[in-house]
C-alpha cells in the first residue's frame, strides 16, 4: 500500500509539474507573440520632410533610431545639394572638374542615368540650376523670370554627367538635384538596414515624405494595404 501511495504521489507531482510547465510555455508564447507583433511608431523630420516609422517586433525603438540616423547621414554626407558636406554639393561646387565620390553615391547616379535614358529624359537630375532659381523651402524663395529659366535650361542634360573610377564630373555651370529620387533612396537604405541588422523584427512600414517601404510580414497575416488619394478627386 505504501508503494502504491508513493507512486500516486510521484505521479501527481509529475502531473502538476507538467501542467505548470505547459502554463509557463503558453504564457511565454503569448508574451513572445505580443512582443513580435507590438508596434513601435515614431515620426520626425529628416531629409527636409516628415518621416514616419512603424516597426513590429522587439527593440523597435533601437531600429527606429538606426533608421533616422542613417537618413540624416544620407542627407549630410551624400545626396543633399544644400548641405555643403555632401558629395552631391561638392560635385556642384566643382562643376567642370572631377570629384571623388563613394560607391554608394556613384550607384545613385548610375541608377538616375539609367532611368533618365529609359524615360527619354522625363527624369533628369541635372535640373539643379533650375531648382536653385526658385529656392523652394530656402531663405530666398521667389518666382524667376522667363529669361532666367531659359538660361538655366541650357545647363540641363543628364548625358553630360561623367562617372569614371568612382569620380563624378558635370559640365561647367551644371548642377545636380536628386530630390526626385532621394526619398526612394532613403527607403532602399532602410530596407538594407532592416535586412542586415534587425532580423528580430517581423515587419515595418517606413514613409519618407510619401515614398513608402513595406518590409516583412503584416501583423495578423494578409497583404499590406496602402491607400492612395485620387489626384482627380474632390478631397
Amino acid at each position: 500500500m505504501q508503494d502504491i501511495h508513493k507512486k500516486r504521489t510521484i505521479l501527481a507531482a509529475f502531473l502538476i509539474a507538467a501542467v505548470l510547465a505547459l502554463l509557463l510555455f503558453l504564457v511565454g508564447l503569448d508574451v513572445w507573440k505580443s512582443q513580435k507583433e507590438a508596434a513601435f511608431a515614431h515620426s520626425g523630420l529628416s531629409m527636409g520632410t516628415v518621416v514616419t516609422a512603424q516597426l513590429y517586433g522587439p527593440r523597435g525603438e533601437n531600429a527606429s533610431a538606426a533608421l533616422f540616423s542613417a537618413f540624416d547621414t544620407l542627407e549630410r554626407e551624400r545626396i543633399s545639394w544644400r548641405v555643403e558636406s555632401s558629395e552631391i554639393a561638392k560635385i556642384n561646387a566643382s562643376s567642370g572638374s572631377a570629384v571623388p565620390i563613394s560607391e554608394q553615391t556613384a550607384s545613385y547616379l548610375r541608377r538616375a542615368a539609367e532611368v533618365s535614358e529609359r524615360s527619354g529624359g522625363a527624369l533628369d537630375c541635372t535640373v539643379g540650376a533650375l531648382t536653385k532659381l526658385w529656392d523652394i523651402g530656402g531663405e530666398r524663395a521667389r518666382v524667376p523670370s522667363p529669361g532666367e529659366i531659359a538660361a538655366a535650361l541650357q545647363t540641363v542634360g543628364w548625358q553630360q554627367v561623367s562617372l569614371e573610377a568612382r569620380q563624378a564630373k558635370i559640365k561647367s555651370g551644371q548642377a545636380l538635384d536628386l530630390g526626385a529620387i532621394g526619398k526612394g533612396i532613403a527607403c532602399d537604405e532602410a530596407k538594407r538596414i532592416l535586412d542586415d541588422t534587425h532580423p528580430h523584427l517581423s515587419g515595418a512600414v517606413i514613409s519618407v515624405g510619401g515614398s513608402l517601404l513595406r518590409w516583412g510580414s503584416r501583423p495578423g497575416g494578409g497583404d499590406w494595404k496602402v491607400g492612395v488619394r485620387d489626384p482627380r478627386g474632390k478631397t
